[in-house]
């Protein structure tokens, strides 16, 4: 008698039910995987539609290190500060948009750092959201001292 009879329906049904799992569990993540790069790496060629010109100053370099294979190279904006003391920020942005997509945040960035020197307060071990609990009364210090 054949495993799979009609005469047993709820060995029918398992076996429907397994190779259901066997077949959909690999397809299933797979196209799951393929629709999460899409998303992630979704590069939008050309300038972000609200990109009106360089900002004064802003140098457009292209690095080529000689570790790196032709063609190959890294796209970089050299902005100076107006003073010569203030802090370097090296931004790094994501595959969305190219650099001028991330004109608003680099602008922002800019002028926070022509602003008096910062303070840094670096805490061992923390992560996400739990600096305070970790460094305590140096956590609250430090915030009084702003």
């Amino acid at each position: 008698m054949a495993f799979f009879s009609l005469k047993r329906p709820r060995r029918w049904l398992f076996g429907l039910a397994l190779a259901s799992v066997v077949v959909g569990l690999p397809v299933g993540c797979a196209v799951l995987e393929h629709k999460e790069r899409e998303l992630l790496f979704r590069i939008e060629p050309g300038n972000a539609s609200w990109y009106r010109g360089m900002p004064a100053g802003v140098q457009e370099l292209e690095l080529r290190p000689e570790s790196f294979k032709a063609g190959q190279n890294i796209h970089a904006w050299w902005w100076p500060a107006k003073s010569p003391d203030a802090a370097a920020i090296l931004y790094l942005h994501g595959v969305r948009w190219n650099l001028t997509g991330q004109l608003f945040r680099i602008q922002q960035l800019h002028n926070a750092a022509a602003q008096p020197p910062k303070r840094l307060l670096l805490v061992p071990g923390a992560t996400h959201n739990n600096s305070m609990s970790l460094a305590g009364q140096r956590y609250r210090q430090a915030i009084e001292a702003l």
